[in-house]
């Protein structure tokens, strides 16, 4: 029996890499750049569905978006020594015939744990999120029809502005945000929750260190038409000296009430994370 539940085991393990997968780069550089000031985590180019589907280049990126991008994790997901956000490494690697996103993600995952020596866990963690549902009165947004099409040149020149909104014509495909003294606005046509959720998450921030994520428990599918207008919350926190406080009234979470008929509120849940256990600063020569 023992052998035989090895067998089974030997056989799923054969199903699940089978033989010729793609698993490593045909060949990958890995240099640092060292704690280079630039904004954001870094960037990527190249890859399968670009003009360049056999090279990808990692731009002056810190190992936590490696991390990120290896491993399909968030930024509030990934935990490690504070150098993981300051340091920075570009990578340039050749990907074989037929690759897959699923199979750069593989590829980088392989090529972070041998070069910087990377170990890692999962780890359950309670930590405190902004969950998204419906309000009491309903949802307020107009559902979009199956058949939208994309905004269109007139569209644009004929759009109506309502409360400094802009305001698409039903039926019709578009998003747009904008930024203003204090202000922030989304206007969107024919777009899911998530397009919803990535723009809240974006504004939402009070401070560098904050990483609440938004947790969309609305239950809703499909599209949908809407607009939003709100104050961040950062910019609430502060005065400007030429323009005096922020007007409270445009709180986020009254608006997201106001304009969508949505609940927005902090909370604390479970979520799964990826911790690194350790990683070399600098990692192993090419």
């Amino acid at each position: 029996m023992r052998f035989f539940f090895a067998f089974v085991l030997a056989c799923g393990a054969a199903i699940a890499q089978p033989a010729g997968a793609i698993s490593q780069f045909e060949v990958a550089s890995v240099r640092p750049d060292g704690p280079v000031f630039r904004p954001g985590p870094g960037s990527s180019q190249g890859g399968p569905g670009t003009a360049d589907p056999v090279r990808i280049t990692y731009n002056f990126a810190t190992l936590k978006m490696l991390v990120m991008q290896a491993y399909s994790m968030q930024d509030f997901q990934v935990f490690g020594p504070d150098w993981i956000e300051s340091e920075r490494y570009t990578i340039t690697a050749k990907l074989p015939p037929g690759s897959t996103k699923e199979h750069v993600r593989t590829m980088l995952q392989n090529l972070i744990e041998e070069r910087f020596k990377l170990k890692i866990h999962h780890e359950t963690k309670i930590l405190p999120v902004y969950e998204l549902t419906v309000g009491k009165s309903g949802s307020k947004m107009r559902v979009s029809p199956d058949d939208a099409k994309p905004l269109t040149t007139a569209d644009y020149a004929e759009l109506k502005y309502v409360d400094g909104i802009p305001q698409y014509p039903p039926g019709r495909i578009g998003s747009q945000t904008a930024a203003g003294v204090g202000i922030v606005m989304m206007s969107a046509a024919h777009q899911p929750i998530s397009s919803l959720v990535s723009f809240l998450q974006s504004r939402l921030r009070v401070s560098s260190d904050d990483r609440k994520p938004v947790i969309d428990k609305t239950g809703l599918t499909g599209n949908y038409d809407f607009a939003l207008k709100f104050t961040p919350p950062m910019a609430l926190l502060s005065a400007s000296p030429n323009n005096g406080p922020r007007d409270p009234s445009l709180d986020v979470f009254a608006a997201v009430q106001q304009y969508l008929g949505l609940k927005l509120e902090e909370k604390k849940n479970p979520l799964d994370t990826m911790v690194i256990d350790h990683a070399e600063k600098v990692p192993e020569e090419n």
